[in-house]
């Protein structure tokens, strides 16, 4: 697996060391491994897992400069895209949020082998962790596959003045971000760009929705998360 991430992002123009190399390829082994036991993630075949994990999370660092940031990655899931970018950023703090703890738990083995010593985990609702962490970090990523709309919501809020807010997303981000342009206003932030980005292996064109956030977020959002996913904003 080694050979094959070093190939793909020899091909995405991404420089990273041999260490990185063969730690992104200890992150998979792991992930794979467990996934038979716990189904973190629906991809179970090592050049999928590569394409669409791996280098999918790690493509961000050519739109965007995480050195010296306080990033959340929200919801992570298995650890995506949060690990990826720990692993190749290691000057940058990192904080896994996600509310299933067995996935946590994964997440804290596979930081304890590797030796990452720049993440830190939590197993919670956002709407729980947002009572001590509003407005604290540089930037916040989503992988989640809901809503913008309901994503800006919950991840919003946490960002910093002048920090940024990045949705990983399809190709019909469009149509939810014409959806999403009450929130954006009601949340203080704009939006910036959708980057567009090419995977390796598959050749599917996904996107970087990227958001800035220009003032502080009314202290009503996000509400509960109920509301959030009955009557998004």
């Amino acid at each position: 697996m080694t050979s094959l991430i070093k190939k793909c992002f020899e091909k995405c123009n991404l420089k990273v060391s041999e260490k990185q190399i063969n730690d992104l390829s200890m992150l998979a082994s792991l992930t794979l491994e467990k996934n038979q036991l716990l189904n973190l993630t629906s991809i179970n075949d090592e050049e999928n897992f590569v394409d669409k994990m791996i280098v999918d999370s790690a493509l961000l660092l050519l739109n965007i400069d995480l050195n010296q940031k306080f990033v959340l990655d929200l919801g992570t899931g298995a650890g995506f895209p949060g690990l990826v970018l720990a692993i190749l950023s290691p000057n940058t703090k990192f904080v896994l949020l996600d509310s299933t703890t067995k996935k946590i738990n994964h997440i804290q083995e596979v930081i304890q082998k590797i030796g990452l010593n720049n993440v830190e985990t939590v197993s919670a609702r956002a709407e729980e962790y947002i009572d001590v962490n509003r407005e604290k970090f540089d930037l916040v990523v989503a992988r989640a596959v809901k809503e913008l709309t309901i994503l800006l919501e919950i991840a919003v809020p946490f960002v910093k003045n002048g920090g940024s807010f990045v949705a990983y997303k399809g190709q019909n981000y469009l149509d939810e971000i014409n959806k999403s342009k009450r929130a954006i206003k009601l949340l203080n932030c704009s939006f910036v760009q959708a980057a567009p980005y090419t995977l390796p292996i598959s050749n599917e064109i996904r996107y970087y929705l990227i958001f800035y956030k220009t003032a502080s977020t009314d202290l009503k959002y996000p509400r509960q998360y109920s509301k959030i996913i009955h009557k998004p904003l």
